[in-house]
């Protein structure tokens, strides 16, 4: 099994794990979620590092325009799964800082791998 095999499969059984521990104690997931929540520094360097090496072995496999492609697919199917709940998403808007460096401030490392990646991308399409 390639590496990028492993990271698919290890992916695939983490969703269908999940699907069935929502259909099954709902309330332990979100607990479990809200846990992990209230230390969102150690989020951020969890998922950087995941972000990072996922990157790294799925560059290995593809180039960064399949990349890119495979990134905006999953970017838009998140962001499809949160719109039943847009209402609740006033409290964050509200959360967010009203100035791009106060935005940039707190997502940095994100808006430097979004904006890498966009680089990388424009050069290898346009050449």
């Amino acid at each position: 099994m390639t590496p990028i095999e492993l990271v698919a499969l290890v992916g695939a059984l983490l969703v269908l794990v999940k699907f069935v521990l929502l259909l099954c104690c709902p309330h332990a997931v979100l607990d479990w979620a809200r846990s992990l929540l209230r230390k969102p520094e150690v989020l951020m360097i969890l998922y950087g590092v995941i972000a990072v090496v996922l990157s790294y072995l799925v560059l290995q496999a593809v180039g960064i325009v399949v990349f890119m492609a495979c990134a905006f697919l999953a970017s838009a199917l998140i962001k499809m799964s949160y719109v039943p709940y847009f209402g609740a998403f006033d409290r964050v808007l509200a959360a967010m800082p009203r100035t791009p460096m106060g935005f940039f401030a707190k997502s940095w490392f994100a808006v430097f791998i979004w904006g890498f990646l966009a680089v990388w991308t424009l050069v290898a399409v346009l050449g």
